[in-house]
């Protein structure tokens, strides 16, 4: 599978009624657009469309934490370290942290 490098970040769009979620990578010679979630309608549409916004921009570190936490599923807690559990269970608080817009 192949997508653009995270982490990815919300940002205010160009225009007010946009937000737009950027690739954090540096892709030359501009960081990366990977979508925009519209806004404006109202203030109930527009806190869920940033929670939308949110929950995008924190895909590729909320698939690493799954990563992470199936390694430690496959190994067993028995063969995992200390650290590996640790670092599983910290990168899925972090991620889910974010998707929630809570890493601010």
């Amino acid at each position: 599978m192949s997508y653009t490098k995270g982490p990815w970040e919300v940002r205010k769009g160009m225009y007010d009624d946009a937000l737009e979620i950027h690739s954090c990578a540096n892709y030359e010679p501009a960081k990366i657009e990977i979508c925009t979630v519209q806004t404006g309608l109202n203030q109930s549409f527009d806190r869920e469309q940033k929670s939308n916004a949110n929950l995008i921009a924190a895909a590729p570190e909320l698939l690493e934490a799954l990563d992470m936490i199936r390694e430690v599923k496959v190994k067993g807690l028995l063969f995992c370290t200390g650290e590996e559990i640790k670092s599983a269970s910290d990168a899925m608080d972090k991620a889910i942290a974010k998707a929630r817009g809570l890493d601010k």
